[in-house]
C-alpha cells in the first residue's frame, strides 16, 4: 500500500512538472512574441484587431523632424474618424495612408499609432466612458522644406528622389512620382488600382528594382546588393535577383562612401511619443556594416569628384559646396511589351564645411536630353545649401 502511494506521488509530481514547464514555455513564447512579432502581426492589413483598435483609439499623429504635422485624425460631423494629410501629395508615398491595406509609415508604424498614448488607468476610464484614447505619436526624420524642394524639383516626372544624412542614416526627404492624394484614396480606390500605366502607389525609391545592381566606378565595383532589412519602409527592399537594384539601395551605398565606408542603419522614425508628446522611445544611431575600406573610399570619391570637375557631371558643379557624383543609364526589358525602358540615375555626395548630404535621383523613361535627374539634384542641392536648411 505504501509502495502504491509512492508511485502515485511520483505521477503527481511528474504531471505537475510537465504542466509547469508547459506554462513557462507559453510565457516565454508570449514574451518573445510581444517583443519581436506583435507589431508585425498587427501591422498586417488582414489582421482584424486593427479594426477593433480603431474603435477604441484615435490614431496618433505623424510629425516631421521639426514637429510639422504630416498626418492626424479628427472626428467628422457624423462622429466618424477622418484622417487628414496637411501636405497631401508631397508626402504621399513616404507617409502613406491607413485605408485599403495601408501604405508607407501609416502601415509600418500602424501598431504604434493605434496603441493608446495615455496611461493604463486613463485608457480603462476612457473605455468605460466610451471615449477614444489618443494613440501614440511618431516623430520622423523628414524635413518639410527639403521634401517640398524635392517634390518641386522632380516636377511630377515619373521617378524618385531620396535625400539622406550619411553620418546618421536619417532619411531627410523621399519623393516618388506619379503621386496621389492620400486623403481621397478610399473614394478613388478603383481608379487608382486600375491605372496600370502610371502605377501611382508604386514607390519608385524603395520598390523600383529597375536600376543596375552594380556599376564600375574606376577601379571600384559599386555593389548595391547590400544591407536593406529596415523597419524604415513597409516594403522590404531587395534586388530582384536579375541584376537590378532600387534607388534606395544606391543611396545606401553612396552614404557608406560618404561616411568612411560605414553604412548606418536607415532611420525614418526617430522617436515614439505619448499623446502629450513625451518621448517613450528613441531610435539609436547604429552601424549596419562596413562596405568600403578607407582606401576604397578615397578612390571612389576621387572618381566621383573627377566626374564633376572634368566629366559628365559638370552641370552640378558649384562654388558654394563640393560635389562628388555619378550619373548613368539602365536599360530594362518589359516582358509584357515589345520595347525597352531606358532609365537615368544620378547619385551624389555634397559637402560644405562639416555638413554632408547624399542625394539620389532616378528618372523613368529618360528624355532625349538625359539631364532631368542631374537638373533635379542641382536644384535640391542649391536649395539645401543656399536657402537656410544648412544654416
Amino acid at each position: 500500500m505504501k509502495k502504491s502511494r509512492n508511485f502515485l506521488n511520483i505521477d503527481i509530481i511528474a504531471i505537475s512538472t510537465f504542466f509547469t514547464l508547459l506554462f513557462v514555455a507559453l510565457c516565454v513564447c508570449m514574451v518573445v512574441f510581444l517583443a519581436n512579432d506583435a507589431s508585425t502581426v498587427i501591422n498586417n492589413p488582414y489582421n482584424r484587431r486593427s479594426e477593433n483598435l480603431k474603435k477604441k483609439v484615435l490614431r496618433g499623429i505623424i510629425y516631421s523632424e521639426d514637429d510639422d504635422i504630416l498626418a492626424f485624425s479628427e472626428n467628422g460631423e457624423d462622429g466618424s474618424e477622418i484622417r487628414a494629410y496637411p501636405y497631401g501629395r508631397e508626402f504621399a508615398h513616404v507617409v502613406g495612408f491607413d485605408v485599403n491595406g495601408a501604405l508607407g509609415l501609416e502601415s509600418s508604424y500602424n501598431y504604434n499609432l493605434l496603441s493608446p498614448g495615455v496611461g493604463f488607468f486613463k485608457n480603462i476610464s476612457n473605455e468605460i466612458n466610451g471615449v477614444k484614447s489618443p494613440g501614440k505619436n511618431i516623430r520622423t526624420t523628414l524635413d518639410v522644406p527639403l521634401q517640398e524642394a524635392c517634390y518641386k524639383a522632380l516636377n511630377n516626372i515619373s521617378g524618385g528622389v531620396i535625400v539622406m544624412d550619411p553620418s546618421t542614416g536619417s532619411v531627410k526627404a523621399l519623393v516618388s512620382a506619379p503621386d496621389f492624394d492620400p486623403a481621397s484614396v478610399a473614394e478613388n480606390w478603383d481608379s487608382i488600382i486600375s491605372d496600370d500605366n502610371n502605377g501611382v502607389l508604386f514607390n519608385r525609391v524603395t520598390q523600383g528594382a529597375i536600376l543596375p545592381a552594380e556599376i564600375q566606378a574606376g577601379d571600384i565595383t559599386m555593389d548595391f546588393e547590400i544591407f536593406t532589412d529596415e523597419k524604415a519602409f513597409s516594403v522590404q527592399d531587395e534586388t530582384d535577383g536579375d541584376g537590378l537594384s532600387t534607388l534606395y539601395q544606391m543611396a545606401q551605398y553612396v552614404c557608406a562612401a560618404a561616411n568612411g565606408g560605414k553604412l548606418m542603419k536607415t532611420i525614418l522614425v526617430s522617436e515614439i511619443l505619448d499623446a502629450d508628446n513625451n518621448v517613450l522611445s528613441k531610435t539609436k544611431y547604429s552601424e549596419a556594416e562596413t562596405l568600403l575600406t578607407a582606401d576604397e573610399c578615397a578612390q571612389l570619391l576621387e572618381f566621383m569628384q573627377n566626374n564633376v570637375t572634368s566629366g559628365n557631371c559638370g552641370m552640378v558643379k558649384s562654388d558654394s559646396y563640393d560635389v562628388f557624383a555619378i550619373k548613368g543609364e539602365c536599360v530594362a526589358d518589359d516582358p509584357e511589351a515589345d520595347y525597352e525602358y531606358e532609365h537615368s540615375y544620378f547619385m551624389c555626395i555634397a559637402q560644405k564645411d562639416d555638413e554632408k548630404i547624399v542625394v539620389c535621383v532616378m528618372i523613368e523613361n529618360k528624355q532625349e536630353s538625359n539631364t532631368e535627374a542631374i537638373e533635379a539634384a542641382k536644384e535640391i542641392l542649391d536649395y539645401y545649401f543656399r536657402q537656410g536648411i544648412y544654416d
